[in-house]
């Protein structure tokens, strides 16, 4: 049975519930700086709990660790956790830039980690069925839409200089099963704007609607439009080939998730069969335990290459002009 630890409370929460209810893993230890969350998932789980994830790491006997926390603390406490040698989970975004990113891949590597990165929806099998659709297709465009309906109510998500921004830190996900589907990008075009900051809240200084523009090296040309002020939630893609349009909804709703195939006039629609948090805890596991990293969907370097789409679409914000994510990238990735 694969020993597992825990560093951070919040998003981690959800990588609990699952590892919990998997047969071959148990939660070991937990740290977090939160002592109310620590004291109750600590007891929830029968871990063992520590306010200092450097004693947990000194203490433990542990044979891989699930790593999430605040963007802007990625840095040291990555380093230390890689230290330990066993294979790390960590949450997306990996940083907040690429140099810093860079710095803990070099370490991935020499300590010769294996690792896997919070980006769950590559587990979906709609997902999977679409990318193959994809791959054995001429894609000519795709439009989508991270529409959510709400400011996330935690501090250091409103800071550009904490969470990054939306693109960076929530829509991620998107760009992330955009490059899945599509290959590398190799230009990007961004316009952002903060225009509806309510006035009892001036903590806020992260823009609230993005207009980007990708192209990818294979070809295809993408928008995609964030915005946390939407009425409803729409988190969506659409995706036009030779053999027809494929629309991929509701896709941050596991239970409702479903994608629709049309060919002219005749369309197909594919429900969602897996929950992804499940399935990325599943995969993580039998890795640990098989030493099979190719089985891991995104592992760090990989999601380094999204941080850097992410981080393009910043530069392009602020300097009104394109911006191949790959010059960010490619210092740091054979």
């Amino acid at each position: 049975m694969v020993s597992v630890g825990f560093v951070g409370t919040g998003i981690n929460r959800i990588h609990m519930k699952w590892i919990s209810q998997n047969a071959d893993a148990r939660i070991k230890a937990i740290a977090s700086t939160h002592k109310d969350q620590l004291a109750e998932f600590s007891a929830l789980y029968h871990a063992t709990p520590y306010e200092d994830y450097r004693e947990m790491l000194d203490k433990e006997q542990l044979e891989c660790i699930y790593l999430a926390v605040p963007p802007h603390v990625h840095g040291t406490i990555d380093l230390d956790v890689l230290d330990k040698g066993v294979p790390v989970f960590i949450e997306k975004p990996v940083a907040l830039d690429v140099t810093l990113a860079g710095k803990i891949l070099e370490k991935i590597k020499r300590n010769n980690v294996m690792t896997s990165v919070g980006y769950q929806w590559r587990y979906y099998m709609t997902g999977e069925t679409i990318r193959d659709l994809v791959r054995s297709s001429r894609v000519g465009m795709a439009e989508g839409r991270f529409w959510w309906p709400g400011i996330v109510e935690v501090s250091w998500w409103k800071r550009r200089n904490q969470g990054g921004g939306i693109a960076v830190e929530m829509s991620t996900h998107l760009y992330d099963l955009a490059r899945y589907f599509f290959g590398e990008v190799d230009r990007v075009y961004c316009e952002s704007e903060l225009n509806l900051r309510p006035d009892h809240d001036k903590e806020i200084d992260i823009d609230d609607s993005i207009v980007s523009t990708l192209h990818f090296e294979r070809g295809t040309v993408a928008t995609i439009s964030n915005t946390y002020h939407a009425s409803t939630m729409d988190i969506s893609l659409t995706i036009i080939t030779d053999r027809g349009t494929v629309h991929y909804d509701e896709i941050e709703h596991v239970e409702k998730v479903h994608a629709t195939m049309c060919s002219g006039k005749d369309c197909r629609e594919i429900r969602e069969s897996v929950n992804p948090y499940q399935q990325a805890a599943d995969t993580f596991i039998k890795a640990v335990e098989t030493k099979d990293r190719s089985i891991v969907r995104s592992p760090y370097e990989d999601a380094l290459k999204t941080l850097a789409v992410t981080c393009a679409l910043n530069i392009s914000a602020k300097e009104k002009r394109p911006v191949d994510p790959r010059t960010l990238w490619a210092p740091f990735v054979a």
